[in-house]
């Protein structure tokens, strides 16, 4: 059996765009030049990889466990020639997951140096709950993750990245707003707008809290659960990077609780079983590097 670079390459475009068509427009092919390779893939396979669904072509179960294992193949080799032809510059095309807060308020600075650094280099970021990053981590559909939550996936490596503290706030109208400190029963007595289950937020928010609360909406959003917050209608807990410009514009409070005190650590993931291109290995050392100048105070 011999199944040529090529071969694979195709495979792996035609699967990331669920399409023969989209396929041949990218690599510059024919159509019947596309699924003939595709066919003859299958054939040498002695399996089917696709099914064709109309127009579309989805992985079917084989060619799920193929397609990682296709486009390490095809990394590995680009980073071979990457050292055969001595070139010095990284490139290339690395796809990121960033939980909520990470990837909306945390991480755009350090991605703006690092694509200003390196300019060859194309990223494509992906945010969602922990949960949601997790899973995509283990399923080889990310290179790297920054999460605030914690990962159970069996093959996931992961690197403390970032301090950040959790921090209860109301309306700057709020009655809370106005006490000097806030008690247990205080926390108890009003509504709460929380982030939805399955978020990094709301895991270290339950483990912090005590007793019973009265949660009267769940949003996976921060900035929508903010402008809820703002009318007056309840009170929440988020990351102070994503309130911190609220706070200084004054149209939200940070609640006094010193008797709560909630801090977590954001973490790198990658995948053990993923080869480490020269890219996603230059990434992670600018990445560490970065946390490195940034003083634990600030989160």
């Amino acid at each position: 059996m011999v199944i040529t670079f090529r071969q694979l390459e195709i495979f792996v475009v035609a699967a990331r765009l669920s399409s023969v068509t989209k396929a041949a427009e990218k690599l510059f092919l024919t159509q019947a030049a596309v699924s003939m390779s595709i066919s003859e893939m299958e054939r040498l396979l002695d399996n089917r990889l696709f099914d064709r669904v109309g127009r579309k072509v989805l992985l079917n179960e084989y060619g799920r466990g193929i397609f990682p294992r296709a486009v390490e193949l095809i990394k590995r080799l680009g980073d071979f020639e990457n050292f055969i032809e001595k070139k010095e510059k990284v490139f290339g095309h690395l796809k990121l997951g960033a939980t909520i807060t990470i990837g909306n308020y945390v991480l755009p600075p350090m991605l703006a140096k690092f694509m200003k650094a390196y300019p060859e280099v194309k990223i494509e970021m992906k945010i969602a709950n922990t949960k949601t990053i997790c899973n995509m981590v283990d399923k080889y559909e990310i290179d790297v993750a920054f999460i605030e939550g914690s990962c159970t996936a069996k093959e996931v490596d992961k690197l403390q990245w970032l301090k950040d503290r959790l921090v209860i706030f109301a309306s700057k109208d709020h009655p809370l707003a106005k006490k000097n400190e806030i008690s247990v029963e205080d926390l108890k007595n009003i509504g709460w707008v929380l982030r939805e289950k399955g978020s990094g937020t709301r895991e270290y928010f339950e483990k912090a809290i005590i007793g019973k609360i009265n949660i009267i909406a769940e949003i996976g959003d921060n900035e929508a659960i903010k402008n809820v917050v703002k009318t007056g209608m309840g009170i929440s807990c988020l990351s102070y990077e994503s309130i911190k410009s609220d706070v200084e514009l004054n149209t939200i409070r940070i609640l006094n609780t010193p008797w709560l005190k909630i801090r977590r650590d954001f973490l790198i993931l990658t995948n053990c079983c993923k080869y480490k291109t020269i890219l996603l290995e230059t990434f992670l050392k600018y990445a560490l590097n970065y946390a490195s100048t940034i003083s634990n105070k600030d989160f």
